[in-house]
């Protein structure tokens, strides 16, 4: 795996910010043929099992990186899936089609899980939060503590 090798070279001379795209749970469907699939027979269950391997294997490269211990990293789906077996409610676009994956990791941080209604948007001022960071700019976001939550949606006719 060459992707925390490559980030050492960056991270060796200053702060550093890297961002990594994935596309395996997108169509077409290719699991290399060095993965084995456990648990799974369909393939879009297989190449989520892919996607979770491939994430663990990164971060045990990582981890003996000398970086690791003091950077914050960010796993984050670009949308939800449909799960067929899900009640809909009758709903066209069903809560399973909106629930993104979020994932905040760095040695030290605590441990939690939030179920707050949040959007991407509102990823950047969860980081600078936890590091601390001011913002001056204001956007159509809110952080993790900022009240009161509310719901941002648009609807047009």
């Amino acid at each position: 795996m060459r992707c925390p090798s490559s980030i050492s070279v960056h991270a060796a001379e200053s702060l550093f910010f890297a961002t990594i795209l994935t596309v395996s749970n997108h169509p077409p469907y290719i699991i290399p043929p060095y993965f084995s699939p456990q648990k799974v027979k369909q393939i879009e269950d297989q190449i989520v099992e892919y996607a979770d391997w491939s994430i663990g294997k990164f971060m045990a490269e990582a981890r003996k990186q000398p970086w690791f211990a003091h950077t914050l990293f960010v796993f984050v789906g670009d949308h939800g899936k449909r799960i067929e077996h899900l009640p809909t409610d009758g709903l066209i676009l069903p809560e399973s089609c909106n629930h993104v994956p979020l994932i905040i990791y760095g040695a030290g941080l605590p441990r939690e899980q939030r179920k707050d209604f949040a959007g991407q948007v509102d990823i950047a001022p969860t980081i600078f939060g936890i590091a601390a960071f001011a913002l001056r700019a204001k956007q159509f976001r809110r952080g993790p503590d900022d009240a009161p939550p509310r719901s941002y949606f648009l609807f047009g006719r």
